[in-house]
């Protein structure tokens, strides 16, 4: 049994560093892509994720071409939305935990250490409930549906996101917050923080949305509408389907490559978890032999006969 743990808890030590090794990797490169984002949003990692919105802004509001404008549109950025910039947080926090993880797994699979793999696979284990429990709640899984009602995470969200929206200007605005949620709203085909289902809105007023290029922005106060090949005056539509950007954002999250893969991540914990025991139990079940001293190895003096040994 000691050696099927000790080669058990060999090949386990390997997995626990490759594992571990891959997660530093990821944990850097999305670090390493938020902050890329943040300080160079126009070319970050040679993608351009707000080119479309703001030249259809652009097109509309200032009536120039998108490559000819100087407008506040134009001089836009991600970073300059706080929704946007909760996101670049959301990504580090997340970079910095796995980074923090891998590498206390990494260090603590390499000396083979009880107490830490102990510590870091029960910490590993509450960060799958989390998880789990997190996706679920996200993903509207019947299975946290409990679980959703004592823990109001959707309310809470929309709460904070409705703190920025709510002095959304309209897509005339040209303050950063403005035209961060006029890019968000056409990016999902959102209807503002909470959506809504009336609406009355006359398109002459220059200070609501109007028509874009087939697509209408319609907007009463607060609540907010893309309504595509539609009317947004008042009785020409009474009904939506469209989602709040709260549940349009987050069906693109959970539509995402990275989130796809979230079931491997689960799999990999746990394979890690079981790695961690089996090294636990090869630690605690191996016992290292001990040769025993030669007959005429001479003995060490001591106090009580000090002539021993010579």
């Amino acid at each position: 049994m000691a050696t099927c743990l000790t080669i058990s808890g060999d090949i386990s030590r390997v997995i626990l560093i490759i594992i571990n090794a891959s997660g530093l990797a990821f944990a850097l490169f999305l670090i390493a892509f938020a902050s890329n984002l943040r300080v160079n949003p126009d070319n970050s990692f040679g993608t351009d994720y707000e080119s479309t919105e703001k030249a259809l802004l652009v097109s509309v509001v200032s009536k120039h071409p998108p490559d000819n404008d100087t407008s506040a549109i134009s001089q836009w950025h991600l970073k300059d939305a706080d929704v946007f910039n909760t996101f670049f947080l959301a990504m580090w926090l997340g970079g910095g935990l796995l980074l923090i993880v891998s590498v206390v797994g990494l260090i603590m699979a390499a000396k083979k250490s009880s107490g830490g793999l102990l510590v870091h696979g029960g910490f590993l284990f509450i960060l799958l409930i989390c998880e789990i429990a997190l996706y679920g709640m996200l993903s509207n899984s019947t299975v946290a549906g409990n679980l959703k009602d004592s823990v109001p995470l959707k309310s809470s969200i929309q709460g904070s996101m409705y703190t920025g929206f709510k002095d959304y200007g309209g897509i005339y605005g040209t303050d950063a917050n403005s035209i961060g949620w006029s890019v968000i709203m056409l990016k999902y085909d959102c209807c503002g923080v909470y959506g809504w289902t009336q609406y009355e809105t006359l398109t002459e007023n220059t200070q609501r949305p109007i028509k874009l290029a087939g697509t209408f922005i319609c907007c009463e106060l607060d609540n907010l509408k893309l309504y595509l090949n539609g009317s947004c005056w008042a009785g020409g539509v009474h009904t939506s389907d469209k989602n709040d950007c709260y549940d349009a954002i987050v069906e693109a999250i959970l539509s995402s490559t990275v989130v796809q893969l979230i079931p491997l991540i689960y799999i990999a914990q746990i394979v890690m978890i079981l790695c961690a025991i089996l090294i636990i139990l090869d630690n605690k079940y191996t016992v290292t032999k001990v040769e025993p001293e030669d007959d005429n190895y001479p003995e060490k003096p001591n106090a009580l006969n000090p002539r021993k040994g010579n």
